[in-house]
């Protein structure tokens, strides 16, 4: 009899088993890289031989950001599941360098300076093995991944000189070339920056080459544009006009040189008409650029604040002429001192920078004052007062003002008169420069 109940109680148990539902899952054990997302291995909740529709409830408690063994629960019913998440550091630490890969001894370079990187460890073990020809860089983390890096070490010069210049130089007709070039070397000797021959005894725009070589035969290469400018021509006067044009007044003026059959210089701005400005240049006077706002403030509180508004007014001259002028004149000159207020040493700046991109900046050497609102005899007295023959006369006006209109004939009369002829600054004239304060 206890035979039987004991045999009753295993089919009992078996006809359970077979017919409870069962956990299959597709991987027992997971290893995970750390900070890597983890995938959920697929699972079927199976009964006897058929599997169920029925869907299980998931948990964790994985930190992927932290190494360690977690799990994956599988929960069903009364039915558990559990899969093992192993959180592993599989990525081997790296290093930089602080330069090039390979050593080259002979450019003195710094190359004992890195940075190791590894995804988790902070501290990395580093082994350096010095050899004759290499150098070795052994990296283990805590995990036991290794990196090893290997730098060749070479000892020959391969770097060629550096020639430092300008990209333009600019110089006066008939003048040497005796600018002083130079060249910096990794060898730290002297190199000699051989030039080309250009002829400077006529005005115009040259490419110069400069050639470099050191003593291990490295050679460079550069070439920069030489600017040969004109003198301006004593006993001449040089009308120059700011602020223009003006809807009220540039164009009497405009007729005012044409009946004297005089060319002048007119600094615009982007205000006025475009038709005024199309008349400047059809009838033969030069354009330069002045300001696009003309308001200090904004001109001058950078030196990008300053080429941004350059930039303005050179866009507009040549969309409405198609004339791309590199003259210009500063808001105030070069001597101002109002640009300290916005940014101290801007001129001191900008003086370099400009001609450096290839422009020239024409300051003058007669105030008319009509700028401050001078009656007509102070502006007449004071031009007249300050010609001369014995030097360029760049005259400082404004086409914006009545009373630069009202005195410009008796002024041209005087000069006239008093045997004064009358040109325009061109692109190749040498500036009036004056004394930078800023």
């Amino acid at each position: 009899m206890k035979k039987f109940l004991f045999i009753y109680i295993i089919l009992i148990v078996l006809i359970i088993y077979l017919f409870m539902p069962h956990i299959v899952v597709s991987n027992n054990t997971i290893y995970l890289n750390v900070y890597d997302n983890i995938k959920v291995p697929s699972y079927k909740i199976k009964i006897f031989m058929f599997d169920s529709k029925k869907k299980a409830y998931i948990t964790n408690n994985i930190n992927n950001m932290k190494l360690g063994s977690y799990y994956i629960n599988y929960n069903y019913g009364i039915v558990n599941k559990r899969v093992k998440v192993k959180v592993i550091d599989k990525e081997k630490p790296s290093i930089e360098f602080c330069g090039p890969k390979n050593i080259n001894l002979f450019d003195n370079k710094d190359y004992e300076k890195y940075i190791i990187h590894d995804n988790y460890d902070k501290n990395i073990k580093i082994r350096i093995k010095n050899k004759k020809s290499k150098i070795i860089y052994i990296l283990k983390d805590k995990s036991g991944n290794k990196n090893i890096i290997v730098r060749n070490i070479i000892n020959k010069d391969t770097l060629s000189p550096l020639i430092e210049t300008p990209s333009n130089l600019i110089i006066n007709e008939g003048d040497s070339l005796n600018y002083q070039f130079n060249a910096i070397d990794n060898s730290h000797e002297k190199i000699n920056v051989v030039k080309e021959n250009i002829d400077t005894s006529k005005y115009g725009s040259y490419p110069l080459t400069l050639t470099a070589t050191d003593k291990s035969g490295n050679t460079s290469t550069k070439t920069i544009n030489v600017i040969v400018l004109k003198r301006l021509t004593p006993g001449v006067i040089y009308l120059t006009f700011d602020d223009g044009p003006s809807n009220v007044t540039t164009n009497t003026i405009l007729d005012i040189l044409r009946e004297n059959g005089i060319k002048a210089t007119f600094f615009v701005t982007n205000h006025g008409s475009d038709d005024i400005l199309k008349r400047e240049l059809f009838e033969g006077h030069s354009i330069g650029l002045h300001s696009s706002s003309h308001m200090y403030s904004e001109v001058y509180k950078s030196p990008k604040a300053f080429f941004d508004d350059l930039e303005s007014v050179r866009r507009r001259v040549i969309n409405v002429t198609g004339l791309d002028t590199y003259i210009i004149r500063f808001p105030g000159g070069s001597s101002n001192t109002v640009s300290k207020k916005y940014y101290p040493g801007i001129m001191s700046y900008l003086t370099r920078e400009v001609e450096e991109r290839g422009y020239r900046y024409f300051d003058w050497n007669i105030d008319s004052g009509d700028a401050e609102g001078k009656s007509k005899e102070y502006i007449y007295n004071t031009v007249t007062h300050h010609l001369s023959h014995n030097r360029p006369n760049v005259v400082l006006m404004h086409d914006i003002k009545k009373n630069t209109v009202d005195i410009l004939p008796e002024i041209i009369k005087y000069a006239k008169e008093n045997g004064y002829s009358f040109s325009r600054i061109e692109e190749y004239n040498s500036p009036i420069k004056q004394r930078v304060y800023n």
